[in-house]
């Protein structure tokens, strides 16, 4: 059996792609295509969020994944896993502590690899321009009622260290991975049919749909919205709901600005040179780095 796992870090359309596969799991079976994706890996038997950080703390539960994972694998061809908390969340701990991306993100990739009967893995990542990234994901720390300022998520942070071609070389030296299949966010719709191809082979890339958005960001108005109801007077499950009222009032529609234009200029992360970034991990060893076609060599 041929495992692809899709790491799917966050704010980079991970569940735009989930989507499509949810939508194409029935067909994908009759083609001996097994799918799991977060519906089915934060829930018992196959959670995995915790569990990941250190399987031997939690034996049963352990066991009880490894069974749940096996039979999701058998009699398939193939099994294609996708969830974004494998590699962490988006808290600064689990993000870009000790200024790395995801700095357990090798660990925790090594304890699914071990707990999974199957041939070598093949992963899956997209990347994203990291500043444009990092105000991402501080939006779904917004959603998530856990932050209230861009410099209090940022705090510390020297955002021009952040180099995704560092985790792709910290998760490529886990065991049992054989290799990855890269690409940038901002190329995502023009590589799609690649990505697909890759990921469940030719016949079956064509029947797979083409969702719309299913999170879309912030509004710079509901950032403002949310922002003049006081949320560091809130705990954190009222600044949860303020986000959540804020977000339905102002929804961000096509060509509207976003959390960027809503943020200071001087609290927005600095990051440093991401064409570099990209060249050097379309470079390196194992490493299949996927670009529009007739843009270039792929890697």
């Amino acid at each position: 059996m041929s495992l692809c796992i899709h790491l799917g870090a966050h704010k980079t359309a991970t569940t735009h792609l989930q989507a499509a596969f949810d939508h194409a799991a029935p067909h994908l079976a009759g083609q001996g295509i097994g799918w799991l994706g977060p519906r089915q890996l934060r829930q018992d038997p196959t959670d995995l969020r915790h569990l990941l950080d250190d399987p031997e703390q939690m034996p049963w539960r352990a066991l009880r994944a490894v069974e749940g994972l096996a039979q999701a694998g058998r009699d398939r061809s193939r099994l294609i896993i996708s969830e974004e908390l494998i590699l962490g969340d988006t808290t600064p701990e689990r993000l870009f502590a000790t200024q790395r991306l995801y700095p357990m993100g090798s660990r925790r990739l090594g304890s699914l690899v071990a707990m999974i009967d199957a041939g070598p893995a093949t992963l899956f990542l997209a990347v994203r321009e990291p500043s444009d990234f990092l105000v991402s994901t501080f939006g779904e720390e917004l959603r998530m009622g856990r932050q209230v300022s861009p410099a209090g998520y940022l705090a510390g942070l020297d955002a021009a260290r952040l180099c995704w071609s560092d985790l792709v070389e910290r998760l490529l030296s886990v065991g049992g991975v054989e290799g990855m299949v890269c690409w940038r966010y901002e190329d995502l719709a023009a590589v799609r049919p690649q990505i697909m191809r890759r990921l469940v082979g030719a016949e079956a890339s064509a029947m797979m749909p083409n969702p719309k958005p299913r999170r879309v960001g912030w509004s710079a108005k509901a950032y403002a919205a949310y922002r003049a109801g006081a949320p560091e007077d809130k705990d954190q499950h009222q600044r949860r709901e303020a986000a959540r009222l804020a977000l339905e009032a102002y929804p961000r529609r096509s060509g509207e600005a976003g959390l960027s234009a809503a943020i200071a200029e001087n609290d927005l992360p600095v990051a440093g040179d991401y064409a570099a970034d990209c060249a050097q991990l379309a470079a390196m060893d194992r490493v299949t780095f996927l670009r529009p076609e007739g843009a270039g060599k792929q890697g």
